[in-house]
């Protein structure tokens, strides 16, 4: 029996693809995005476009993220948008006590990074640094960002804008027309952040209702799960037939919509089990 985890996506920096599936007669497969695709775009076109018109028009950049990967991600992508003089110079802020803590435990496990990122961290040189970037540690030194003159681009948690630092962020740019509040992450129904993507014309934050006038843009690549036809190629690459296949972790829709993709690629029985069945092998 193989369970697939939380499936990554191929050919994503940081990260190697995921491993090949053995040959294995059941499989318990994930479903997150079992009834769509991921867009095709490229990141760092994307994020270029977005920072320059921000900084152009003399606003700020505030970037919530999640602290294992995204964060380290977008540091990633900012390094080499710098180095290529693809965006303006202005000062980035990792604003974020445990994606500090989560980007120093990378270069430990070299075996799990693609071979550029280990290269790097052989040589010292870690791809998640640049001039230009600080490391805010302390409350104070959190707080110091907001008086900073001249556009800048703040990294804070938490990714879905629920609690951490980048509330005092969006504090003090939701409201600013020139500002832009830049989305790399899913957000879940229910939470700050997805009521701000849903277009929200105000937010509460510390009491304050806050009228939201910055730009809202989200960049839907950065999305670390598989794909429904990733997940359908995973599944392809089992070398043998497997007896059964169960899909788990999705909303219902997700489920069955892959259910009926996989039972269609592989021919075998797919299932959708329920919480709490058991199934006898």
């Amino acid at each position: 029996m193989l369970f697939s985890g939380d499936l990554g996506r191929p050919a994503r920096p940081i990260l190697r693809d995921s491993a090949p599936p053995p040959a294995v007669e059941y499989a318990v497969v994930e479903s997150t995005y079992g009834d769509r695709m991921h867009p095709m775009g490229d990141i760092e076109e994307q994020l270029a476009a977005i920072i320059t018109e921000a900084v152009e028009g003399g606003g700020n950049v505030v970037i919530p993220a999640f602290a294992v990967q995204r964060s380290q991600e977008v540091l990633y992508h900012l390094r080499r948008l710098f180095e290529a003089d693809r965006i303006p110079s202005v000062p980035v802020f990792l604003d974020s006590p445990m994606a500090a803590a989560v980007t120093a435990v990378f270069p430990r496990f070299a075996t799990l990074l693609d071979r550029e990122l280990a290269e790097a961290f052989a040589r010292d040189d870690s791809p998640f640094d640049f001039p230009g970037l600080r490391v805010t540690e302390t409350s104070d030194e959190s707080r110091e960002i907001k008086d900073l003159r001249g556009p800048h681009i703040v990294i804070a948690g938490s990714g879905m804008c629920d609690g951490g630092r980048v509330q005092d962020h969006l504090l003090h740019n939701a409201g600013r027309p020139a500002s832009t509040i830049l989305f790399t992450g899913f957000q879940a129904p229910g939470t700050l952040g997805r009521r701000i993507i849903d277009g929200a014309s105000e937010i509460e934050l510390f009491g304050e209702t806050v009228q939201v006038r910055a730009r809202i843009a989200q960049i839907e690549e950065f999305s670390a799960h598989a794909g429904s036809d990733e997940i359908v190629d995973w599944v392809r690459a089992i070398p043998t037939r497997p007896r059964r296949l169960f899909v788990t972790h999705g909303t219902p829709e997700a489920a069955e919509a892959l259910r009926g993709r996989l039972a269609d690629a592989v021919g075998c029985e797919v299932y959708v089990p329920t919480f709490g069945e058991t199934v006898e092998l």
